[in-house]
């Protein structure tokens, strides 16, 4: 058992990562953007672990500034 579940690397310009790791024979799933509103797509290494491709948008939730107390 794997003590996680994956792991993501962030990228800019996923369209174009995309494009360059199929066009090397690397499956790649379909961009999507997820629930933090980034856009996302998936790929496994070797051994099958999945690695999330990650570009941040200008609604990712991850660039909002928390609300002041």
């Amino acid at each position: 058992g794997s003590q996680y579940k994956h792991f993501c690397l962030e990228v800019t310009g996923l369209v174009e990562v995309k494009a360059m790791l199929e066009s090397r024979g690397i499956e790649v799933t379909n961009m999507k953007k997820g629930i933090d509103h980034s856009l996302q797509a998936w790929i496994t290494d070797p051994d099958g672990n999945a690695i999330e491709l990650m570009e941040y948008t200008h609604e990712s939730l991850q660039l909002r500034r928390p609300a002041s107390a």
